[in-house]
Parts: C-alpha cells; sequence; structure tokens
C-alpha cells in the first residue's frame, strides 16, 4: 500500500519573556540530545560506525554556536518564540549550504531541527503504526525517519525530485530497504492503492484500479 508523507512549520510569533523562553528553549535542547544520542545509539547496532557517524555529527550540529547559539540569540534579541527562530536558522544555514551544493548537511541541519521542534511542543516521533505493508513517497525526509522504518511494515520509500542528498539512500541501503531517488513525477492520487517497488532498476509500479 502507497502512503503520503506530509510536512508542517512554523508561524512567526514572538514572546513577551524572552528569557522565560530561552529557558523553555534550553530544556527543549537538552532533551533534543538525549533523543539524538538515542538515535546514534541504534544506529550504531543496526550499521556499521561509519554510516552511524552520520547521527553523531547530528550532536554536534545540535552543539554548534551556528545553530543552537544562533537560535538563543535570536530569541534573546529579537523576542522571537523558539520554534520560529529554530526554522529561521535552519533556513540560513541550508541557504548557505545550498549555494555550494553540499546536500548532505542540509539534510541533518533538517534532521536535527525537527528533532528540537519536537521537543519545544512535546511532541512524539513521527512513527508510522501500520499492520499493512507500505510504500512511502515524499517531498523529503530525513535519515532519522529513515532509520524509524526499520523492522516495521515500510518495505520501501520514494522521494521525487532531484535535489536530495546522499545520506538518505545510504541510510537506507546499509538497513536493506529498497529506495528511489528522484522519482520524476509526483505522487498524486496514489494514497491507499497498491504498489510495487523496484530499488535497483528505480521503478515504483502503482495499480491504477
Amino acid at each position: 500500500m502507497f502512503f503520503e508523507a506530509l510536512n508542517g512549520s512554523a508561524d512567526k510569533s514572538f514572546v513577551e519573556d524572552p528569557i522565560v523562553e530561552i529557558e523553555r528553549l534550553r530544556l527543549a535542547e537538552h532533551y533534543a540530545k538525549l533523543e539524538l544520542e538515542q538515535v546514534y545509539a541504534k544506529a550504531l547496532t543496526l550499521m556499521s560506525a561509519e554510516y552511524a557517524d552520520i547521527f553523531k555529527a547530528h550532536i554536534m550540529l545540535l552543539e554548534s554556536p551556528d545553530f543552537f547559539g544562533a537560535i538563543e540569540k535570536m530569541v534573546k534579541e529579537q523576542k522571537l518564540s523558539a520554534e520560529y527562530a529554530v526554522e529561521v536558522v535552519a533556513k540560513k544555514l541550508s541557504d548557505t549550504l545550498k549555494n555550494g551544493e553540499m546536500l548532505s548537511p542540509i539534510d541533518d541541519i533538517k534532521d536535527v531541527s525537527e528533532c528540537l521542534l519536537r521537543n519545544l511542543r512535546n511532541e512524539d516521533f513521527n512513527r508510522i503504526a501500520t499492520t499493512e505493508s507500505i510504500i512511502i513517497c515524499a517531498d523529503e525526509l530525513v535519515p532519522s525517519q529513515v532509520l524509524e522504518f526499520h523492522k516495521s511494515n515500510i518495505v520501501g520509500f520514494c522521494l521525487i525530485g532531484n535535489k536530495h542528498s546522499s545520506h538518505v539512500p545510504i541510510i537506507a541501503k546499509a538497513l536493506g530497504i529498497p529506495a528511489i531517488i528522484g522519482l520524476e513525477r509526483p505522487c498524486v492520487g496514489c494514497f491507499g492503492k497498491n504498489a510495487c517497488i523496484d530499488g535497483q532498476a528505480g521503478i515504483l509500479t502503482v495499480d491504477e484500479n
């Protein structure tokens, strides 16, 4: 069965007391680090240290002055909500890397920023619970999402378009999950339909009936 993944974003908002907001941000950073450490530990049990180090880099990014330090500064000086500051800083870093065509770190930034946002919002990781075997199709996925597919009923995934990093297919390959990167046509209207994925040939076949 076919499944489409969706994404969301934070609205621009301000806070009255930036000190309180920074305390909330630092608490979320604490729990985000714990979550990233758990992801890294899980990766080490499923793949070689060379591949798992992708997730170790996420912990380093979270602690980086260019990331968390910039978010904290924005909250303090501009009185922006922590959620919005996270998205602004993540976008600025990503735009800088896009100019140099460094796509893999962009996925890392998205992964870490989504982890921090989840902890700011007290949300659980977006796991997919299903009793059927499904193929996920999305505009973008990050490495930690692919890692969550292990030992689930997700049998493959497709990314639309060509602007994707090498990290996602690397993690998929390490986990033995078929993947198609750079699917040309949108998967509109395919949700819930029977489908077949051939990762080696790069073919997704959807039953139109």
